[in-house]
Parts: structure tokens; C-alpha cells; sequence
């Protein structure tokens, strides 16, 4: 169900890209809003059936690169359900908001599609590999929709946001490679790391693969000071790509802290959580102050959502640094 519920959106923007391009619009635009109201469908059918005392739910594991580790594992809980409902609401609000767009609609529905994919992907993804994977394409996807939609000066902003979060998750690589050395035997499942805690007494190294992974998360969330590509992206973005800018994409870096460095480097976590909490509250109050100062309604939204996303690092910072209490207590 959730390889349906994952692919079916580019499914649906192949299908889209080998028609016509003169075929009408209101085609495209009625399959892409057929689409994602099929996936919301689907995501309630899989809410319907989720048992919340039975933890991951609805799993799939398929062989990729058996020998590097690397496995097709997907899965739900309490945690990444609700994204996946939030991310099928969103997309099907942006295809009947975009009825009223004319340029290279065709184009733009595909890139929608494919968008959906990698968003629900990343949230159903148990491989750290599956994890970059969908991390990476998100980026690529929205590059794109901003440069081709945007208003203008949205080439300088796109590329902006291209090169911002690309580089952040070479450093997302580097952490997940460290975890897969660290573990015995070597994998990068993220359900096996959690179990086996790979880093455990080790603390130089769990303290350098947490950097890489905060690093490359911070960027994406985003925290300050990564946050600079966010306002120039968000306000040149068309109506449709901010909604899932600010929405969806800035949800994944604070998913990936819930999902990847809190249980997989529970020790690291804790020994540095007030790091977290300090950098949650600059960015909380940062953000705050700034969108006071700004006319733009998009601009002001943008470092709103600097501010939200301080709060959500503010408070799993604050998680670890009561959990070290009491494992001291």
C-alpha cells in the first residue's frame, strides 16, 4: 500500500509527459488533481487500518544493494503518519489552486507529481539511503518548479536553494556513511541502527556523525544561521510551490532530527541536546523579530516559519537535555 501510495504520483507525471503538450489543459491539470485526491484516498484507508499499539505498521522490505546494505524499506507509525497526511492535503489544495495557471501546465503538473513522491517518500523511508534518495530529489524537484514558475528573480533564488541544501545533505551523506561503518554488521537501516545503537561509548565519533547530520538537516529545516536561501526561495516561489516550501519541504529536517539522530544517537543526542536548545531559541527569536520588520506578506512568512521550525528544535533539544538529567539522576 505504501509503494502504491509512493509511487502512483509519478507514475501519473510520466504518463502526463508522454502526451501531447497541445492536448488540452484542463487534461493535465484534471488527472493531477485526480491524482493526489487518490492518494489522500489511499492515506486514509492506511490511517483507517493503523493499529497505534503496534508501532512501524505497514512495512515493506525488498532487496536493492544487498551488499553495500542498502535495502527498499519502507514503513509508518504515530510519527510519519500524520506527515503523510498532511503532505496529501497539501498537494491536493496546490493542483486545485493551480486550475488558474497557464504557462506549461503540462510541465508543471508533471513536476508537482513527481514532488509528491519525494516528499512521501522521505517520510515513509526506514533506509538512510532511501532517506537521501528522496532528500536529494525533493531539492532537485523544487529547484525547478521555482525557476520555471517564479516571479521575478527566481533563477538567482532557485539556485540559491539548490546550492544551500545540496551541500547540506553532502553533509547528511557523510553522517549516514558514518553510521554505516560504525555498525556491525554494516547497514544502513535505520529500524537495525536504532536497535543495535552503533555509536554507544564512542563519543568523539558520535559527536562528529551527529554534526554531519545536524549540519545537513539545519539547512533543510531551516535553522539560523542556515536559513539565508528560505526568504529569497519562499517569496519568488509561485503560490503553489511556497505552500509546499513552508508546509512539507522545511518539515523534513526536523523529521529526519525525530526519525534518525534522536533514536539512532540517543547518547550523542543527549550530551549535546543544549546545543539544540540554544541554537532553537536564536532561531525562535530571531525569526520572530525579523518577519515584524518586513512589508512583504511572503517574506514575512518565510522567517515566521524560521521561528515555528525554532520552536520544534527547541523542544527536542529540550527532550534530550531532560532525558541526560535523568539518566544522570
Amino acid at each position: 500500500m505504501l509503494t502504491a501510495i509512493v509511487l502512483l504520483p509519478t507514475a501519473m507525471a510520466a504518463l502526463l509527459l508522454c502526451l501531447p503538450r497541445n492536448a488540452p489543459r484542463t487534461l493535465f491539470l484534471t488527472a493531477w488533481a485526480a491524482t493526489t485526491a487518490a492518494e489522500l484516498a489511499l492515506t486514509v484507508i492506511v490511517w483507517a487500518g493503523y493499529r497505534a499499539d503496534d508501532g512501524m505498521q505497514y512495512e515493506t522490505r525488498a532487496r536493492w544493494i544487498p551488499s553495500a546494505g542498502i535495502s527498499y524499506h519502507v514503513g509508518v507509525d504515530g510519527l510519519s503518519l500524520p506527515l503523510v497526511a498532511v503532505t496529501c492535503v497539501l498537494f491536493l489544495a496546490c493542483a486545485l489552486y493551480a486550475w488558474r495557471e497557464t504557462r506549461k501546465v503540462r510541465e508543471f503538473a508533471a513536476l508537482f507529481l513527481f514532488l509528491q513522491t519525494t516528499c512521501l517518500g522521505l517520510f515513509v523511508a526506514l533506509d538512510l539511503i532511501l532517506f537521501f534518495v528522496f532528500f536529494d530529489l525533493s531539492i532537485v524537484a523544487m529547484y525547478f518548479i521555482i525557476a520555471g514558475w517564479g516571479h521575478q528573480g527566481a533563477a538567482r533564488a532557485a539556485l540559491k536553494f539548490f546550492l544551500y541544501t545540496f551541500i547540506g545533505s553532502l553533509a547528511l551523506l557523510l553522517g549516514f556513511i558514518g553510521l554505516y561503518l560504525a555498525a556491525d554488521p554494516h547497514t544502513f537501516d535505520i529500524v537495525e541502527l536504532t536497535n543495535a545503537n552503533p555509536l554507544a561509548g564512542r563519543s568523539t565519533y558520535g559527536a562528529l556523525v551527529l554534526l554531519a547530520i545536524a549540519v545537513g538537516l539545519a539547512v533543510k529545516t531551516p535553522t539560523v544561521p542556515f536559513h539565508t536561501w528560505l526568504p529569497p526561495a519562499h517569496t519568488d516561489a509561485p503560490a503553489a510551490g511556497s505552500a509546499i516550501l513552508a508546509g512539507v519541504l522545511l518539515k523534513m529536517g526536523t523529521y529526519g532530527f525525530l526519525r534518525i539522530a534522536m533514536p539512532v544517537l540517543p547518547d550523542a543526542w543527549r550530551d549535546y541536546a543544549l546545543v539544540f536548545v540554544v541554537v532553537g531559541v536564536v532561531s525562535v527569536l530571531y525569526g520572530a523579530l525579523v518577519a515584524l520588520a518586513q512589508t512583504d506578506f511572503k517574506r514575512m512568512v518565510a522567517y515566521t516559519s524560521v521561528n515555528h521550525m525554532g520552536y520544534i528544535v527547541l523542544a527536542i533539544g529540550a527532550a534530550g537535555a531532560v532525558g541526560a538529567g535523568q539518566e544522570e539522576a
